[in-house]
């Protein structure tokens, strides 16, 4: 999905982050909204020192 919204909406992609299905469910069972925040901007953070740069066509 995110290769196919990178393909089709570029703009829409650059500042869209994807989850893994793992951490979707982590995040949903996740009852206060603050510790769901917290927890999805460390998933964020990590991905972005973790992961390869993504290319796009859109700069």
């Amino acid at each position: 999905m995110e290769e196919e919204l990178q393909r089709i909406e570029p703009d829409l992609a650059a500042p869209t982050r994807f989850v893994q299905p793992a951490q979707a469910e982590l995040l949903r069972l996740i009852p206060s909204q603050s510790d769901r925040v917290q927890t999805f901007q460390q998933i964020v953070m990590i991905r972005m020192v973790t992961a390869p740069p993504i290319s796009c066509s859109c700069l």
